[in-house]
């Protein structure tokens, strides 16, 4: 399937998605940095995340805000209680939620997330159309 509709339930893109909101994905191999993603929840075989793309490669450092030792910018960046630095490796992507206080169920948790069969949300046509990226 080279498209998918997603519905967004919970808090954990805020304000970016709202709950509710619906949005439409294209199945990708090649992710970005910033890109808004949705993928099979690792444990959950039934249960599909969205989320942003942090890294697909190199050090993640939470502790420092920083990848392979640089500044990442990122406009959702919040003091995070739980650091840690991690390897990503050819293949994989961290992924965190843009409402990072209010959830943990991102790379924080369960590590970088395989690539296959990830869809790249392209936009919200309901109930606020918008594109992304």
């Amino acid at each position: 399937m080279r498209f998918r509709r997603f519905v967004v339930d919970g808090n954990s893109m805020l304000p970016t998605l709202q709950p509710g909101d619906y949005v439409v994905g294209r199945r990708t191999r090649y992710i970005a940095p910033g890109e808004i993603v949705a993928f099979p929840h690792p444990h959950r075989t039934d249960f599909w995340l969205i989320k942003r793309v942090v890294a697909v490669s190199g050090m993640v450092d939470l502790d420092q805000g920083t990848i392979d030792g640089q500044l990442y910018d990122d406009p959702h960046r919040a003091p995070l209680v739980e650091a840690g630095s991690y390897e990503i490796d050819p293949g994989t992507m961290f992924v965190l939620s843009d409402n990072r206080r209010s959830t943990r169920a991102d790379s924080r948790v369960f590590g970088p997330v395989e690539i296959t069969n990830t869809y790249r949300i392209r936009f919200r046509y309901w109930p606020r159309p918008a594109v992304f990226g």
